[in-house]
Parts: structure tokens; C-alpha cells; sequence
């Protein structure tokens, strides 16, 4: 029997933006059915003393994926690892210290406000690296798209929104 072809979620900011922050930390994190990245998950009540990613997976548990969550398991930057519904795992790591300020910047949604050796973590040509360097090609592709001017100062990406970006998000919850 064939099994059915696992689909991949629409990328979200946090991906977008934060996923460099780990990335380095996550060798093959897409054979192991990488989800998403959350800033939070609404039902799970553990508080952490600093800021965490919460990484999304939904892996076939194969003793390749056992290796890799023992990797993870393992990383100075580990906080906890839980299910979050069959076949869907968590794991939790802490915003490096030297990258707080970078993660600051994006609770803001001042992306282009990150520090110049967090922005180096970007793909050259790639969309999040256009919108953190506030590359000119990007700039006027909006203008033309929305004809709006945007400044120099404009942010050329929206806010992140906390129902794409917070796991299992509940409005009456929001604290960030």
C-alpha cells in the first residue's frame, strides 16, 4: 500500500526570519519533515527564562530521526522536547544569547533592524535576505505592487501575525 505524500505548512515569519537563529544546529532538519518555527505554543504551560523557538515536526520515527532528536536533545541551547499530537513533535531551543537583540527586533517586525552578523545568516538572493537588508529590487517591486513610496525607513515586510506564528494561538492568551 502506498502511504500518502506528508504536506508541507505555508512558511511563516517566524521561519522566515528566526530559522537562521538554528539553523546551523539542525542538519537535515527537511528529512525529518521540518514543519514551522513558533515564537510560543499557547497550550503547552512550560515558561522559559529566556526566549525559545518552538521547531515543529512531523517525522517518520525511524532510527535516523531517533539519532537526529538525540542531536537535538544534546545542543547547549536545548530546553525540552514534547508531543504535541500524533505523529507531531516540538522541540524547544533557546534564542542563542548573542542573537536576543535580533529576535527583539522581530517581535517588532523590524527586520531589516537585525545585526549585520545575523543578517549574513541569510541566503544571498533570497526573499528574507532582500527584506532584512532592504534590498532596492524589493523595495521597488512593492512600490509597483501596491504604488505606495516606501522610505528607506519602511520596513518592506508585514508584521508577523500571532495566529501564524503562535502555536495552537488563543487571542485571550496573547502576553508577548
Amino acid at each position: 500500500m502506498w502511504r500518502k505524500k506528508k504536506e508541507l505548512p505555508k512558511r511563516n515569519a517566524s521561519s522566515m526570519f528566526l530559522l537562521p537563529m538554528v539553523d546551523e544546529y539542525l542538519p537535515d532538519k527537511q528529512l525529518y519533515f521540518f514543519n514551522n518555527v513558533y515564537i510560543e505554543d499557547h497550550e503547552h504551560d512550560v515558561h522559559y527564562d529566556r526566549h525559545a523557538l518552538f521547531l515543529l515536526f512531523n517525522p517518520t520515527f525511524t532510527i535516523d530521526y531517533c539519532a537526529f532528536e538525540q542531536h537535538i536533545e544534546s545542543l547547549p541551547i536545548f530546553l525540552e522536547t514534547y508531543d504535541v499530537k500524533p505523529g507531531f513533535v516540538m522541540h524547544v531551543l533557546a534564542v542563542p544569547e548573542e542573537l536576543e537583540k535580533d529576535y527583539e527586533s522581530f517581535l517588532k517586525g523590524e527586520y531589516s533592524e537585525f545585526q549585520q552578523a545575523y543578517k549574513r545568516k541569510f541566503r544571498f538572493g533570497s526573499t528574507e535576505f532582500k527584506v532584512v537588508n532592504q534590498h532596492p529590487e524589493l523595495r521597488e517591486y512593492w512600490q509597483k505592487r501596491t504604488g505606495r513610496k516606501y522610505s528607506d525607513k519602511d520596513e518592506l515586510w508585514v508584521k508577523w501575525k500571532p495566529e501564524e506564528n503562535i502555536y495552537r494561538y488563543n487571542p485571550d492568551k496573547i502576553k508577548i
